[in-house]
């Protein structure tokens, strides 16, 4: 009996060693945009539970979800301007393969113009819709990509 439970512990350990070099997981990826305050410039007014949602929601994800804190950006007040909003984006995009989620979640201002652009606001500057698209095409997504994603 020893012998056959150390054949299965040792069969076990190969058998988990195999899976884990068969290849990767999915990943789970996430930007977490918290802004409260505006640069004077900007001219947005400030807001106060902002950072405080970003510190919450992304708790909530690592330690009730499967993000790790090792696969997330946070980015605040000063930190979240619209040039490290779209290179985070596209650095975590780069990162992800097929399979992989990526979240955004952004508590900030916004707002929406002549009924067609909307835009997140970033510290410094508008994070326009087309923005977005533009950053999209500039990783490799296509629409085709995100609509057969949100088709099932």
């Amino acid at each position: 009996m020893k012998t056959l439970l150390k054949c299965l512990k040792q069969y076990v350990i190969v058998a988990f060693i195999a899976v884990l070099a068969m290849g990767t997981y999915a990943q789970h990826y996430g930007l977490f945009v918290g802004i409260n305050e505006y640069s004077l410039e900007y001219g947005a007014s400030s807001l106060s539970g902002c950072v405080k949602d970003v510190t919450n929601f992304s708790t909530m994800c690592t330690t009730h979800g499967e993000w790790t804190n090792e696969n997330i950006v946070k980015l605040t007040d000063s930190g979240a301007t619209k040039s490290a909003v779209r290179g985070a984006i596209t650095g975590l995009a780069e990162k992800a393969v097929a399979g992989d989620t990526v979240l955004l979640f952004q508590s900030s201002h916004g707002g929406q113009i002549a009924d067609k652009d909307v835009f997140l606001c970033t510290h410094d500057d508008d994070y326009y819709d087309y923005d977005g698209v533009h950053d999209y095409i500039k990783i490799g997504v296509t629409w085709s990509d995100i609509s057969s994603e949100n088709s099932d």
